[in-house]
């Protein structure tokens, strides 16, 4: 085999296990294969090569047998790395293959941002209808669920637009802090807590607008504040503004975002894009 400088070669390697390993030429490599006849497009006088074309590509090659006129099909001969025309041939050009192309290699995989954000709440309240926000038991921010002596009360966290930068993104994780469990109903007992994501930045006129849930979280007698992970599907309304509510039974409450229990209410958003 005789190959140029630049030519690509496949290498073969083989080791008895011992020692180092024997490297060899055993060919050319090209992306697609050579064309096997072409066509004489130029026959200059005097010149040892003639311009052949063949599969669209014009090649000068080497006369090895001739002479050779204007449109002879030739046969090619690609024994040394380059074109070289034995021959005339019978076959028309146009019956040829055609070239073979090698797909385009699939493009890379996108690359995955992953990241999280937390974020504390920004304010904490109980409402009752009676009263409005903070008008039951002395709220103090305290979060309340539940119905006691006739009164119905929801409670929920606010968060403003701190996490308006994840829209578009992925949530893929929520985690949220509870508050104190305070002592009031059964507070001996475990209690129920149910957990709905809202849509208010900022505390409403009337209660939350209450849009997923709820997810349900036991809290055992003096339960302290708990990392708890809520469902993903409440990130997405978390990052447009919303924010976290508790409702309905059994009566129950805990502490809410004061400087008593600050975490009370923070959250932690894993995002992905």
């Amino acid at each position: 085999m005789v190959v140029d400088d630049g030519d690509p070669v496949t290498v073969e390697f083989t080791t008895a296990g011992i020692g180092q390993s024997k490297a060899h030429v055993s060919s050319r490599s090209t992306a697609q294969p050579r064309p096997r006849t072409g066509r004489v497009t130029q026959v200059p006088a005097g010149s040892p090569t003639i311009k052949v074309e063949a599969a669209g590509v014009t090649y000068d090659a080497e006369q090895v047998e001739g002479p050779y006129v204007l449109d002879d099909v030739v046969h090619l001969d690609w024994g040394a790395g380059r074109p070289r025309v034995i021959g005339k041939s019978t076959i028309s050009t146009s019956s040829q293959p055609p070239a073979v192309i090698a797909p385009p290699k699939p493009p890379p995989p996108a690359r995955r941002t992953t990241g999280y954000q937390s974020g504390a709440a920004t304010r904490s309240r109980t409402y009752w209808a009676p009263g409005g926000w903070g008008s039951y038991a002395g709220d103090g921010n305290k979060v309340h669920q539940g119905t006691y002596g006739g009164a119905t009360v929801t409670g929920a966290w606010f968060y403003g637009t701190q996490f308006r930068n994840l829209v578009g993104r992925r949530i893929t994780k929520v985690q949220f802090r509870t508050g104190d469990r305070l002592a009031i109903g059964n507070h001996g007992l475990p209690a129920t807590f149910r957990f709905y994501a809202h849509t208010n930045p900022t505390q409403p006129g009337g209660d939350t607008n209450r849009t997923a849930g709820p997810f349900t979280w036991t809290a055992a007698p003096g339960q302290g504040p708990t990392w708890i992970e809520l469902p993903e599907e409440f990130g997405d309304i978390i990052a447009a503004g919303g924010g976290i509510a508790i409702a309905g039974e059994p009566y129950a409450g805990m502490q809410g975002a004061t400087s008593r229990s600050p975490e009370s209410g923070a959250l932690i958003l894993d995002w992905s894009y």
